[in-house]
């Protein structure tokens, strides 16, 4: 089932092809792509090199990846097992190391350190109206501010969060200026850096703890992922604003403005 959701079959394509075609389009070298995998390893390992105490079950004083629960559980076996960071992370993925893995047959950009693994993964958030919240006195910090959704050429795939975006900023009188945060699903590093590029977003502040890239891509918990990345990443930076965007298969795309208010 995985591998069919995969591909592309009334359009005679597949994710991977989707999102050679995006970087063809934006122009982008092999360098530039294998360069955005590179930074996602390392902003991920720089991120869960913080989470010095999460395994211990103590707060997380400095707020990285606080979303990431701990899973403290026995497995079948009776093994004692605990699940504290994301697992697909691995070491030493360089730049130079990127670069000098050849891509797969008949692909330019694609290759195993480019592409999301397919990882198992879950995510959740409690949604409500505003005012039910308030009626019950259940206490919040982050409001859905607004979303949109769009589409694009199905053989184009990964590009869809360039329009959504796009009509967001139009919907919404708003510039790329007046946000503190991006995030975009990370499916392929070849996907994602063509809609940086095409967008013009700040790269600083898009996925700064890295993304799918390095930790994998749990197809279907993806949104709810990000989004907890999302709201907890605003709250550890004190920020007000961020717009968290993902590509789906067949062309569509939404994205979602998070805002902080207390």
């Amino acid at each position: 089932m995985i591998m069919r959701s995969l591909k592309h079959d009334l359009f005679s394509t597949e994710m991977a092809r989707t999102a050679e075609e995006v970087a063809k389009r934006a122009g982008l070298t092999k360098a530039d792509v294998d360069r955005y995998a590179a930074q996602s390893y390392e902003r991920t390992g720089a991120a869960q090199s913080q989470q010095w105490n999460r395994h211990a079950h103590h707060p997380d004083e400095n707020g990285y990846l606080r979303g990431v629960v701990v899973l403290d559980t026995i497995d079948r076996a009776g093994n004692h097992i605990v699940l504290a960071r994301d697992e697909g992370w691995k070491p030493g993925m360089t730049f130079e190391r990127i670069h000098k893995m050849p891509p797969f047959p008949s692909f330019t950009y694609f290759n195993a350190a480019t592409a999301s693994q397919v990882s198992d993964g879950a995510g959740a958030l409690v949604l409500m109206e505003r005012s039910y919240a308030d009626s019950l006195g259940i206490p919040y910090d982050t409001i859905v501010a607004g979303h949109t959704a769009a589409t694009c050429d199905p053989r184009l795939m990964g590009r869809a969060p360039v329009p959504a975006v796009e009509r967001y900023l139009e919907r919404t009188g708003t510039k790329l200026s007046n946000f503190d945060l991006f995030y975009v699903n990370e499916a392929f590093a070849a996907q994602v850096t063509g809609v940086i590029k095409e967008l013009g977003l700040p790269i600083e502040i898009t996925n700064p703890n890295g993304g799918a890239v390095a930790i994998g891509h749990p197809i279907t918990a993806t949104g709810a992922c990000i989004s907890v990345d999302t709201i907890h990443e605003l709250r550890r930076r004190q920020e007000k604003r961020a717009l968290a965007t993902a590509c789906i298969g067949g062309g569509q795309a939404v994205v979602i403005e998070y805002q902080r208010v207390k």
